[in-house]
């Protein structure tokens, strides 16, 4: 009974640490849940970032039997007495290469969505018209006619191209959240996520499995909060709204901000 109690003891810690330290996943992971989506791949996206959280815990584990002594001592020989934490370390790399990463989508996002549907406009406007001369006596019979051609139209409101366009945007949605990209994000910004779990484990305030659970139990908490926030229609059109770029970036700036207050 008492081995049962210190273990969820040590679940709910893991539990409410995981919360703490990833309530800001949900300013990101939103976009990858949204219904414009298709099933498939919200729930690929949801396994890409239950996969990333249990890959973290099993690093802070390896970082805690040894890593991070190393790193101090690594941190030690090449800055002197002018000696920077691994925390600050880790969550100051997170957050630059969350910000390099962001530059990256928001150039992607420019070729693709400006620059793209510039040549589209170009290419459209280009198209040359050619007419040929009649000859008078077929002008005289065009004038005798009295046959009207009417011009052909586009009907704009046919459903098979109305499915069309919003097959395209979906597909244009997706592969802007894919799961790669999300791959990307999470592993990153997860790092200054270490600097809470190995020092809890070195203390012995949870063992490696109390971690694992606590952790799996968190990031499924996350991802129903997730959910549920994108039911609100007025939210996912929003988060649909936001370029990918701009909310990695804020994502660096806030890890940024935390790094520089470590003490």
């Amino acid at each position: 009974m008492d081995a049962f109690l210190h273990y969820f003891a040590g679940t709910s810690q893991a539990v409410s640490v995981k919360l703490l330290s990833s309530v800001d996943d949900i300013l990101w992971l939103s976009t990858f849940l949204t219904p414009n989506l298709s099933i498939k791949t919200r729930i690929n996206n949801a396994l890409v970032y239950t996969a990333v959280c249990l890959l973290q815990t099993c690093l802070a584990f390896l970082i805690s039997t040894g890593g991070e002594t190393a790193i101090d001592e690594l941190l030690k020989k090449h800055f002197g007495d002018h000696i920077v934490s691994s925390d600050k370390l880790l969550t100051l790399i997170s957050g630059t290469v969350l910000g390099i990463y962001a530059v990256v989508l928001g150039i992607a996002y420019y070729q693709e969505e400006i620059i793209g549907s510039n040549n589209e406009d170009v290419e459209y406007s280009s198209i040359p018209i050619y007419s040929c001369p009649l000859s008078p006596e077929e002008e005289k019979n065009a004038k005798n006619d009295s046959t009207t051609i009417e011009p052909f139209q586009i009907d704009n409101d046919d459903p098979k191209e109305l499915d069309l366009k919003e097959l395209t945007m979906k597909e244009e949605n997706e592969s802007e959240t894919s799961s790669p990209s999300l791959f990307i994000i999470a592993f990153i910004g997860s790092l200054d996520d270490l600097t809470l779990f190995v020092p809890l484990l070195v203390g012995k305030t949870f063992h490696m499995f109390e971690l694992i659970a606590g952790a799996m139990i968190a990031v499924v908490i996350i991802l129903c909060f997730c959910v549920f926030l994108v039911k609100c229609k007025i939210v996912s059109d929003f988060l649909q709204k936001i370029p990918l770029c701009v909310i990695v970036f804020i994502f660096s700036i806030v890890i940024l901000v935390k790094g520089i207050l470590i003490v």
